[in-house]
C-alpha cells in the first residue's frame, strides 16, 4: 500500500505493513523533526522582491514552514510573499525594508509595514490577520502602535490622565468657548469647516492682521494702520483729526525738553522744547500749541529737515495744530490741520 501525507503539514501517514525495517529510522524521525520544527520554529527568510514558498511533501526542511518567519533584505518596493494554501497560523516580522503583502497566489493577504510584525493564519484560501479584536481588562502599550482602522466606543474617562472621547471633547470646547483668558481662541464644536484663525478672521479698512512664528506657536495680532493716505499718498486732515482723536489724551508739554515718539499727540502749554523722534517714512506726530500768546514753543528737528530747511520750527501762536509727518526719511513736512478751540 502507498503512504499518504497530512493536509497541513504534508507529514507521511504510513500505510498498513509499509515501511518495513525504515519506520521508526529515518520516516518517524523525520515527522517528529517536521511537527517539532513547524509547532516551535524560527527561519528568517531573505527579500529581494516577490517570493513564493514551494512546500514538498514529507520534506523536514521546507522554507517558511515554520512557527515564526523574519523577512529580512533591502527592499525597494513593495513586494509579495505568497505561501502555500494550507491551513496554518504563524507569525511574521517584517525588517524586509518596505511593504511586504503575505498571500496565497489567488488570495489578497495582508499588507505588513516594515519594521512591523503580525500574528497570521491561513484558512486553505487567503492569509489573514490573528490578532485580537476584543482585550479584556487593563492594555499596556510599550512600543509604537498603528491604527489603520477607527477606534470605537471609547468610555468616558479621567480628564487629564486618560484619552477622552468625543463627549468629554465637546463639553471641554464648550468650556474654553466661555473662557475669560484674555488671548484664548474661542473655537466652537459645530464648526462645518476646519480652518486657521488666520484664514478664518477678515480684516479691511485700515485694521491690519500680522501671524506670528507661521507653523510653529502661532499667533495673531492685529492692529489699525499708522497712516492713512489720501489719493495722491498725502495725508488729509480729515484722516489726521480721526487718528488724533483715537490717541487719546494728549501729551502736556510745559517746559523744559521732551522727546517725542511717533504717532502721539502732544499739547505745548508752556516755554518748552518738543525734540521730533527720528521718523521713518509716514511716521508723524500732532502737536497742539496750546501756550499764551508769545510764549516760544520749539520742535527741534533731531538732524532732520522741516518744509526743507535745516532749522527748528518755532511757534508763538497759541491754537495751531500742526502735523509734523516723515515723507521720506530725514525729512519732515508740516501741515496746518486746524485751530483749537478758544
Amino acid at each position: 500500500m502507498v503512504d499518504s501525507a497530512t493536509a497541513r503539514f504534508g507529514a507521511r501517514k504510513q500505510s498498513l505493513g509499509s515501511n518495513v525495517n525504515t519506520w521508526g529510522d529515518t520516516k518517524l524521525n523525520d515527522v517528529l523533526d517536521l511537527f517539532d520544527r513547524g509547532a516551535k520554529g524560527y527561519q528568517a527568510i531573505p527579500m529581494t522582491g516577490g517570493t513564493t514558498l514551494t512546500w514538498t511533501t514529507y520534506a523536514t526542511a521546507n522554507q517558511g514552514q515554520v512557527q515564526t518567519v523574519k523577512l529580512t533584505g533591502t527592499l525597494s518596493a513593495e513586494a509579495n510573499l505568497i505561501i502555500p494554501s494550507k491551513e496554518w497560523a504563524f507569525t511574521v516580522i517584517n525588517a524586509a525594508g518596505h511593504t511586504v503583502t503575505v498571500k496565497t497566489s489567488a488570495g489578497t493577504g495582508v499588507a505588513i509595514p516594515t519594521g512591523y510584525q503580525a500574528a497570521l493564519y491561513c484558512d486553505g484560501v487567503d492569509v489573514a490577520n490573528a490578532a485580537g479584536s476584543v482585550i479584556g481588562g487593563a492594555l499596556r502599550v510599550l512600543g509604537a502602535v498603528r491604527v489603520d482602522g477607527r477606534i470605537s466606543n471609547v468610555e468616558a474617562a479621567a480628564v487629564g490622565t486618560d484619552a477622552v472621547n468625543k463627549s468629554q471633547m465637546d463639553v471641554a470646547i464648550a468650556l474654553a468657548s466661555t473662557s475669560t483668558t484674555p488671548g484664548t481662541a474661542r473655537v466652537s464644536s459645530t464648526d462645518t469647516t476646519a480652518k486657521f484663525l488666520d484664514t478664518a478672521l477678515a480684516v479691511s479698512g485700515a485694521l491690519s492682521k500680522t501671524l506670528n512664528n507661521p507653523g510653529e506657536n502661532e499667533t495673531l495680532t492685529l492692529s489699525v494702520s499708522a497712516a492713512t493716505t489720501g489719493s495722491d499718498g498725502a495725508m488729509t486732515a480729515a484722516h489726521v483729526k480721526a487718528l488724533a482723536a483715537l490717541g487719546g489724551t494728549a501729551i502736556t508739554v510745559s517746559s523744559g525738553t521732551t522727546s517725542g515718539v511717533a504717532f502721539q499727540r502732544y499739547r505745548m502749554t508752556g516755554s518748552a522744547t518738543l525734540t521730533l523722534p527720528t521718523f521713518a517714512a509716514d511716521e508723524f506726530i500732532v502737536v497742539e500749541f496750546a501756550a499764551t500768546n508769545g510764549t516760544l514753543q520749539t520742535i527741534a528737528r533731531n538732524s532732520q529737515t522741516i518744509d526743507g530747511v535745516a532749522d527748528n520750527d518755532v511757534s508763538a501762536r497759541y491754537g495751531d495744530v500742526v502735523l509734523y509727518r516723515c515723507a521720506t526719511p530725514g525729512a519732515v513736512t508740516t501741515q496746518h490741520i486746524s485751530l483749537l478751540p478758544n
